[in-house]
């Protein structure tokens, strides 16, 4: 197994969930598409730039220039929220009235 994936759970599900990742700056700095359970669906950030810089790094080809946009997509099972402190209570309750967060920093969509 990977190093970076040396504490996640080695069991392989035939389903991956389909993540949406919110925050081109913090947002960069995980590795979820590299888990054989998960794929990175959409990526969303204000800024172009920042947005290219995630597709680019999840090797993702969706993109989203609001992450209410993002939270509409019904292909994108949970998201990661990777916003500032200043707007990152406004992003996660807006996540949760989409449930497809849980209240912590890595939101599954239950299904």
């Amino acid at each position: 197994m990977a190093p970076n994936l040396a504490f996640s759970n080695s069991h392989v599900t035939p389903r991956k969930i389909r993540m949406g990742i919110i925050g081109g700056r913090f947002g960069l700095g995980f590795q979820f598409h590299k888990h054989p359970n998960c794929t990175v669906e959409a990526v969303s950030d204000l800024r172009l730039e920042r947005r290219e810089a995630l597709m680019k790094g999840y090797e993702c080809t969706k993109s989203y220039n609001s992450l209410e946009l993002l939270l509409k997509d019904p292909k994108v099972d949970a998201v990661f929220i990777a916003t500032g402190a200043p707007d990152h209570a406004r992003h996660v309750i807006g996540g949760t009235n989409t449930r497809k967060t849980n209240g912590s920093n890595l939101y599954w969509m239950g299904r």
